[in-house]
């Protein structure tokens, strides 16, 4: 009898992270050294290549990162056989498009759920010490370029680095409400800076915008 599973989501975003997990499982509940064998195909036919890691014996992590929106099929096996109800198809979306339409989907930001509604009804973004990484900023970066009500955003004392700030620096290009940002005490240096400054050329709202502690040269 095969109690094995699969968690996975039926939908993300291109361009973040996107992981399932597999549990494979023999009939004494005892976890079961199998192989196991997955396969990633986009509606376009292209292959997608996952990074495996096994946290325990039988207890298993797939990740990668979508570049595209569409459909994916993700095959599951263990001795040829399929894991729950492989094949698993998982929707792809453009966050930008999921951004503008108010759809709802999860996205985790230090171990807190908030849909894309929430992000983009913001109206103060506090969001320092929650010590958030690169990819939660993307979303906040893609949340801000269709926001047109936040005008003050704290990001302060979170680790961020040069890749949250280009993150950032894309959304500066379109938003045109913000007039506050803080990022202060993060570990952004001259590359990310210069991310900023540059979008700066084309965004005329940002009245303040604060660096100080990071690992920028004078």
């Amino acid at each position: 009898m095969n109690l094995s599973k699969v968690s996975i989501s039926s939908s993300t975003i291109s361009n973040f992270p996107f992981k399932f997990f597999i549990d494979i499982l023999n009939t004494k509940n005892q976890y079961s050294n199998l192989k196991i064998s997955i396969s990633i195909l986009s509606s376009s036919a292209e292959s997608i290549i996952p990074t495996i890691t096994r946290d325990e014996i039988g207890k298993y992590c797939v990740g990668f990162t979508p570049s595209f929106a569409g459909n994916l099929q993700i095959k599951v096996e263990y001795n040829k056989k399929p894991i729950g109800k492989s094949p698993f198809i998982v929707t792809v979306r453009d966050p930008i498009v999921c951004f503008a339409q108010n759809q709802i989907l999860d996205c985790l930001i230090n171990k807190q759920y908030f849909t894309i509604q929430k992000i983009t009804q913001l109206k103060l973004g506090d969001i320092k010490n929650q010590t958030i990484k690169d990819d939660e900023v993307k979303l906040i970066g893609y949340a801000l370029q269709v926001n047109s009500t936040l005008k003050y955003i704290s990001l302060n004392n979170n680790f961020l680095s040069d890749e949250a700030a280009k993150s950032i620096a894309n959304a500066l290009q379109v938003n045109s409400t913000l007039q506050v940002l803080y990022l202060n005490r993060n570990q952004i240096s001259d590359e990310g800076a210069k991310s900023i400054g540059k979008s700066l050329l084309t965004n005329s709202n940002l009245a303040e915008l604060y660096l100080q502690c990071n690992n920028i040269k004078d």
